[in-house]
């Protein structure tokens, strides 16, 4: 992700900026000024580090979709690695495997591509967002 790590380069700025601001004056007195800033810089890092690290862990997989109820299942394309365990969410690219939403489409060699099942063949083979085809002649 491209900005977690231009936030971490910016966290000590932000520390900065909102002691300029008023944050912190009260700490600036009672420890000095070079102190409080080293601190609060410090418990910010810390804090908004945990909070990105918080919402990577809970970011939406594009192999597993939750559905309403709360279960998970692998997405179009993939299965379960360890099927027999519940706790287990890891999950294996199974070439072959039918697409979910689209007819005569099944996943590719290569992990998150799709073709056409055997025997037919792409209506817009240029437009990789277009996953219509069409019947064997």
């Amino acid at each position: 992700m491209k900005s977690i790590p231009s936030l971490r380069v910016l966290l000590p700025l932000l520390a900065v900026s909102l002691l300029c601001a008023g944050c912190g004056r009260k700490a600036a007195r009672t420890l000095g000024s070079a102190v409080a800033v080293e601190a609060a810089a410090e418990w910010i890092t810390d804090t908004v580090g945990d909070m990105i690290a918080s919402a990577s862990a809970g970011a939406t997989r594009s192999d597993v979709i939750e559905l309403p109820d709360g279960m998970l299942k692998p997405a179009s394309g993939y299965l379960w690695r360890f099927p027999e365990d519940p706790e287990d969410t890891t999950v294996v690219w199974n070439p072959g495997e039918a697409h979910d939403l689209y007819s005569y489409v099944v996943a590719s060699e290569s992990e998150g591509g799709w073709r056409p099942a055997m025997g037919y063949a792409w209506d817009y083979p240029d437009d990789e967002s277009d996953f219509s085809v069409r019947p064997p002649l």
